[in-house]
């Protein structure tokens, strides 16, 4: 907990009990952008998995620093584990968010041989296409995946988009009805 400094409370105890999504040091000029391991993984795990999370923290945090900073280091640990699913999505989202769709589709394409029946396989692969611009090959993965898993909410939402992007609103409309029906027989 930060400590604060007391000033006239007699005998009460001065403890900060706000609790932050994000801690803030108290020094100024201490905001770090480095990422500290929470245990030792094994040698050989250590540079990937501290990639994957500098890619995944980026993306949630919205910092293109982190992102490229993780791909890079993904990039290097591809040579070593050409065949790690994990390595290849996150060189695809990584790419993806760095408007290179071309080129994160061959990562998720990868994948998807690696993983042939995986509804996040077909979804990235889906999503990769639509960046891309191949909406016909986007519609065909993104129903793939919703074939595999009929709750997986944000191929659907992709799926949507091809729709639309397509004039299918019918297909649309329908696909709605269908995720309402799906979320209602699981309840």
């Amino acid at each position: 907990m930060t400590r604060r400094p007391a000033q006239d409370g007699g005998h009460t105890v001065f403890t900060d009990h706000r609790i932050t999504r994000r801690p803030q040091s108290d020094e100024p000029g201490s905001q770090s952008e480095d990422l500290v391991v929470w245990r030792d993984p094994a040698p050989a795990l250590q540079t990937r998995n501290l990639a994957l999370a500098y890619v995944n923290t980026g993306i949630s945090a919205r910092s293109p620093a982190q992102i490229v900073r993780g791909y890079r280091m993904l990039t290097e640990v591809q040579r070593a584990a050409p065949s790690d699913i994990s390595v290849l999505r996150g060189i695809g989202r990584a790419l993806l968010l760095g408007k290179e769709p071309l080129e994160a589709l061959k990562a998720f394409e990868r994948v998807l041989q690696l993983m042939p029946d995986n509804a996040a396989s077909e979804e990235d692969a889906g999503v990769g296409c639509l960046e891309s611009g191949q909406v016909e090959k986007a519609a065909a993965h993104l129903e793939r995946a919703l074939e595999l898993d009929p709750l997986q909410l944000s191929a659907a939402t992709a799926l949507q988009a091809v729709y639309r992007r397509q004039g299918e609103n019918e297909k649309a409309a329908a696909l709605v009805d269908r995720m309402r029906r799906a979320m209602q027989s699981f309840r």
